[in-house]
């Protein structure tokens, strides 16, 4: 008979409670991104191909910055923390699957038993082992396991994502390093420009062809120029000491690296973006947020496992004895056992309806996080396109700003304009320069910021970020 009934329970257990996951389909979810057919952002070189944005950071051929998204990778602790996340996740996958397997324990005991009289003591001596295999009838336990399965999955979509935002702040931090040198040169070159036209008016003063106020003029745009030279080398500062910590080192490591002036990066001529569904096979929180939904899903299995019994064979095996180590025998049981909550205080329908709540969250996260990054997508080409509008209209003002001033510089020497006419010249071509250098700057940061909304990066580096998540952390603990 209990041969029988294993049978059957084992023939049982080929059913789980719960609803069963299906994951949803992007190819029955097409979404139009309606940034990309913007005039616009067509002359911006953006459309919906193929997008390439796996290592879109060499897009911008600096191997500089290619060397720092190297070391980021390898060195950031944010991406090392990331992975022990993973490592934490696939030991608590491992934790359930154990669940299915017969557990034995050893069992030892020895001990003094009086018997009322002090001189009539024997030592008993209890060894055995115990074993328990719970089978998993109803599914519960595989439930258990398919949702650290998916949770785990989960932990490396959010590795990814991490990863995703790091290159994506790091680019950022790059672009503004260079623009902000670039400025810093442009600053002290106005400097300069503006100590010649000081000097030619002191002259011209002295000869009593220009007055005090004129050399006054001129010493105070000097000054006003050379002010915003230290605010410039301060945020030079600052980029540095943010991309060392970022590639995992002290904040100072990289200033003599980092701290000679290089070309601000080019921007690419075409930009691919692809179709909005695309997002969901590629961004990495989209990804996490459906991995999220299955495990929420398995856990209503779960829960629901609790409401039916629980079956088991257990078995001991052991030696007893009760007055030395002659006279024990050799002890065994074997059989099922069945274990089934009556009543608890509606504790297990209360949980059922938690799992329940927990689901429809997950679910609705999983559509915010699509709403979100086609929201994010949308924003980034947007603004991309019209940046790059923005800029071809400042780079014709500057040209026109600079034959502004050597027309003013001209015709001031020859005695046709007054000299606030070249206080104005002057002032506009600084002030035209470092707008169109901020516009350059906002269109590499629109770009990258088009290129993180569209999850890129992260696959480049998964196979040895994984090959490094299964071997033991080589991070030293504190004593």
């Amino acid at each position: 008979m209990p041969v029988v009934l294993f049978a059957l329970l084992v023939a049982a257990s080929a059913c789980a409670v719960g609803p069963d996951y299906a994951t949803p389909d992007p190819a029955n979810q097409p979404m139009p991104l309606s940034s990309v057919d913007m005039p616009d952002a067509e002359a911006a070189g953006v459309a919906s191909g193929r997008p390439i944005v796996s290592d879109w950071w060499t897009t911008f051929k600096d191997a500089e910055l290619d060397s720092l998204v190297a070391r980021l990778v390898d060195q950031n602790l944010d991406v090392r923390t990331a992975m022990a996340r993973v490592r934490e996740a696939r030991a608590l996958r491992g934790v359930s699957e154990s669940a299915l397997y017969p557990q034995l324990t050893f069992n030892g005991q020895v001990g003094d038993q009086g018997r009322g009289d002090k001189f009539h003591s024997s030592i008993t001596y209890l060894v055995g082992f115990d074993a328990q295999w719970e089978l998993d009838v109803f599914g519960g336990i595989r439930r258990g396991v398919e949702a650290a399965g998916a949770a785990l999955e989960a932990s490396i979509e959010g590795r990814r994502a991490a990863l995703v935002s790091l290159l994506g702040e790091l680019g950022l931090n790059y672009v503004e390093l260079r623009t902000n040198q670039r400025q810093l040169d442009i600053a002290k070159r106005n400097v300069s420009l503006q100590e010649k036209t000081l000097g030619l008016v002191t002259i011209r003063r002295n000869a009593k062809i220009a007055s005090d106020l004129e050399v006054a003029q001129a010493a105070r745009l000097v000054e006003s120029t050379r002010a915003s030279v230290p605010a410039l080398e301060q945020a030079i500062a600052k980029n540095i000491f943010r991309l060392s910590v970022l590639v995992g080192q002290v904040p100072s490591a990289l200033l003599d690296e980092l701290g000679k002036p290089a070309p601000v990066p080019s921007v690419p001529p075409t930009i691919p973006v692809g179709l909005g569904s695309e997002l969901l096979l590629r961004r990495p929180d989209i990804r996490q947020a459906e991995r999220n939904m299955h495990a929420a899903c398995a856990n209503v299995g779960v829960a629901e496992a609790a409401l039916y019994p629980q079956f088991s064979l257990t078995g001991n095996i052991g030696y007893a004895s009760a007055g030395g180590l002659n006279a024990g025998t050799p002890q065994f049981y074997v059989g099922p056992a069945v274990t089934w909550p009556i009543f608890s205080g509606f504790k297990i329908v209360e949980n059922i309806k938690a799992t329940d709540a927990r689901l429809e969250q997950a679910v609705l996260a999983y559509r915010q996080a699509i709403l979100l990054a086609l929201e994010d997508v949308e924003n980034s080409v947007t603004a991309y396109a019209k940046e790059t509008v923005r800029r071809e209209t400042l780079g014709k003002a500057a040209l026109e700003a600079e034959k502004a001033e050597r027309l003013a510089q001209v015709q001031y020497k020859n005695g046709l304009v007054d000299f606030l006419n070249v206080v104005d010249a002057e002032g506009t071509l600084a002030a035209a320069q470092q707008q169109l250098v901020q516009s350059e700057q906002t269109l590499l940061t629109d770009l990258i910021a088009v290129y993180k909304s569209l999850g890129g990066g992260w696959d480049v580096f998964d196979v040895h970020l994984a090959e490094h998540e299964v071997q033991p952390s080589d991070t030293e603990l504190p004593r």
